[in-house]
Order: structure tokens, then sequence, then C-alpha cells
């Protein structure tokens, strides 16, 4: 019997994997933009068979892209189509490109369909089944505001705050706070089969929250605070640079992940990562740039300077890739 049902696991990840096609612009996605750049730009082919978009061709999500993993496949990842569907607003209605404006509408249908309600009030948009993220839920709480104010129908303001709600709920009630430790109560889990404390997610989060706390205050402005707290408070102690001349690690990846920071590895592989650690640097040196006129950002501003110092060193050290700072 458990054979059985292996196998009808597998034939049924066969017909799901065989249910996208290789990206055609024009055809699936917009043949101008910013969109089409996004897509273009990492899509997937008969060379390029893994980190990179295909299309779905399911009845219900057709032009939705997938992202494929290596070792997982073609999956529905709610960020990338988030990313997406952010640039298909602004060639949309900032561009007059009504082309983007019909696959815009692809995506919006298919995040309204997916969206799960563990709890009255609030609505998650899972990474993986069961664990909801706080970097997907303020990306499309941003999403859903601009579309508001765009198109001004209430539906996008109401998904706004249902999805803004997550950051109220604990992880066991749906929710996207996890315990990381008995004393801080935000943190927030990464990874498909793990809890990593994932940094970027979030400075990232952070960053949504300010920018929706601005423009909407009340609880937006409370849950940016309750991040903020807690990032500041263990900002020496979790965001300390280690040295990327560590003697027992590669670039590619350390065979002892102690040796480096959890903060830089990728969550999928328990690997060091010149991305990550990129990422991180980046992304906390914006959060202090949004917040530096209204908070003591000193703290924080220490350990992202360091960071962006370690980073650069490692470039000239030419054990990571040269990247732009996004200042």
């Amino acid at each position: 019997m458990k054979k059985i049902l292996t196998l009808i696991k597998c034939f049924a990840i066969l017909l799901f994997c065989g249910a996208w096609t290789y990206p055609q612009s024009g055809v699936n996605y917009p043949s101008t933009g910013a969109a089409h750049g996004l897509i273009a730009g990492s899509a997937c082919s008969t060379t390029k068979t893994t980190n990179c978009y295909g299309i779905s061709t399911n009845t219900g999500t057709q032009n939705v892209p997938l992202y494929v993993y290596p070792g997982f496949g073609a999956e529905f990842n709610p960020w990338p189509i988030i990313s997406y569907s952010s640039l298909l607003q602004k060639d949309c209605y900032e561009q007059g490109n009504q082309q983007a404006c019909g696959f815009l509408n692809d995506q919006l249908n298919y995040l309204v369909s997916v969206g799960q309600s563990p709890r009255a009030g609030m609505t998650v948009w899972p990474v993986y089944p069961g664990r909801s993220d706080a970097l997907v839920q303020g990306g499309i709480s941003i999403l859903f505001n601009k579309q508001f104010a765009y198109d001004g129908n209430a539906q996008w303001s109401t998904l706004r705050d249902r999805a803004g709600k997550a950051f109220d709920w604990s992880w066991s009630n749906g929710g996207i706070a996890h315990g990381y430790s008995s004393t801080r109560y935000w943190y927030v889990a990464g990874g498909r089969n793990n809890t990593l404390f994932a940094l970027n997610v979030l400075t990232k989060s952070l960053i949504n929250l300010t920018d929706l706390c601005s423009e909407l205050g009340g609880d937006w402005c409370t849950r940016r605070d309750r991040g903020w707290n807690v990032l500041n408070a263990v900002g020496k102690r979790n965001a300390a640079v280690d040295d990327f001349n560590c003697p027992t690690c590669a670039p590619s990846g350390a065979s002892n992940v102690g040796d480096w920071s959890y903060h830089r590895i990728a969550t999928e592989t328990a690997k060091a990562s010149c991305n990550y650690h990129w990422l991180n640097a980046d992304t906390l040196y914006r959060l202090v740039g949004r917040l530096s006129n209204i908070k003591d950002t000193s703290t924080i501003a220490f350990w992202a300077n360091k960071w962006r110092t370690s980073y650069d060193n490692s470039v000239a050290q030419n054990i990571c890739p040269a990247r732009t700072w996004n200042d």
C-alpha cells in the first residue's frame, strides 16, 4: 500500500511539473517593460533548467510564474509573484502598458485565490505549507495597498489589512511570529525544513512596515516598532561580522556551518552564501535610512556598516562578486 501511495504521489508531481512552459515574450509575459526584464532575465530554457522562471499552464493559473528550484522543481512562491506583480503595476499604471495590465490581472486573481485564513480577520500566503512568512506578508500588504491607490477597489485595502494581521498573531495561530527564544517574540523562521532566523526576511518586512506606517499609521506603526525593538536589542549579538577568510570555510559553502553567521547562510542548503551576506547588509542599511530621522539607529547603523565593509573586503580578495549597494 505504501508503494502504491508513493507511486501516486510521484505521478502527481510529474503532472504538476508538466503543467508549465518556457516563458514566451508577448505570449505569457509582457514584450516590453520592467516586468518583461525580470522574467526574460531569468527565464527557463532548454539550457537553463534551474534557478529560473517557468510559466504555469494550469487552468486558473495561466501566465503566473513558477520558480524552478534545484532539487525541488517548479513551485508557486508568493514572493517572486509579488515582485513580478509590483513591476507589472508600474508598467500598467505609470507607463500605460495595456499588455502589462492584462498580465497583472492574472497575478492578482491568483493571489486572491490562494490566500488562507487560519484566524478570523487574517489572511496569509504561505511560502511552504503551513508556514507563513513576514517577507511575503509585508510585500503583499504593499502590493495590495498600491493596487488600492491605483484603482480604488476596496477589496485591496481589505486584503492589505488582513495581510497585516499576520504580524499580530503568534506562530501557533497562523501568524508570522516565531518563538526563537523564550524572550524574543518577533523572530521570523526561514527555510523549508528548518526554523533558522532569516535576517533579510525581518529587515525587508520592516522596510515594508515602515512605508505602511508612514502612509497609514496605526497598527502598522505598532508592528514596525515591535520588529525594530527586537532587531535593535539583538543587533550587536546577532549581527556580528565573521571573517570571510575563515580557514575552514570554502567560498561556496562551509563544511562546518558554525564557522559562519547563520544570518548569511542560505536556509535551504545551510551553506555560507555571499549573496545572503550582501542581502543582509543591503537591507539593514536601507532600513536604517528609512528610520534615521525618527529613531535612534546607531546600533544597527554600526553593524550595517560593518557588514558592508566585510563584504567589500571579500570582493577585494576575490571571495565574493562585486555588488551594487542600494542607498
